[in-house]
């Protein structure tokens, strides 16, 4: 068995309510010897979605939390609608915590595999509310996700004419200055930084 964990790079727990159910796992697996397998935990109940500071918080070895919406949905009484509406405040309290804790978020899958039209908008909605990644039901579904999850090219050119611009200002030793008539400032810089972390280019 220890040499079979020792090759494991990640390990998904489902039904995570709280660190307790993290630290579970990270005792097992340091009881194998194992020193280096990454958390993957999916958040699924309201209880989850509750304790998610703590979970971010407390687990040494999280990697990610993953949203579990049709659980979550089942737990709570929601009817899943094709905008996501409904949930709006679950998945935002993923993207916050995990922002707060630097951990990955990853959103909901999307249960319509074969209608890639629908895909595109909730990898759309997911990437607009900050989350690092989706969820793929079907192989089929990668490509798009990928492809969606990365910064268009206009948001990219964007973000590093801010990097440049900024290096070029502090060097001169000048804090906010303007791109386009917009004010860039340490927030947009930040946000540009993200963007390109995003794109693999920092």
């Amino acid at each position: 068995m220890k040499p079979v964990l020792n090759k494991v790079d990640s390990i998904l727990i489902p039904k995570v309510e709280s660190a307790a159910d993290c630290d579970y796992v990270t005792s097992f697996l340091e009881s194998q010897g194992n020193k280096s397998t990454r958390i993957f935990a999916c958040v699924e109940t309201a209880r989850g979605i509750v304790s998610l500071e703590d979970i971010c918080r407390k687990s040494n070895r999280l990697d990610a939390i993953v949203f579990g919406s049709e659980d979550y949905s089942a737990d709570v009484g929601i009817t899943r609608t094709p905008g996501l509406e409904e949930l709006l405040f679950a998945r935002s309290a993923v993207v916050t915590s995990c922002a707060a804790y630097g951990i990955q978020s990853i959103d909901l899958v999307c249960i319509d595999f074969k209608n890639n039209d629908q895909l595109i908008k909730e990898c759309q909605s997911g990437s607009n509310l900050g989350f690092d990644g989706k969820q793929a039901i079907h192989p089929n579904q990668i490509p798009l996700i990928y492809q969606h999850f990365r910064p268009p090219q206009h948001t990219i050119d964007l973000a590093q004419r801010i990097m440049n611009e900024y290096k070029s200002h502090l060097d001169k030793g000048v804090g906010a200055y303007a791109i386009d008539g917009k004010v860039i400032d340490m927030p947009m810089i930040k946000w540009a930084e993200k963007v390109l972390f995003k794109a693999n280019l920092l």
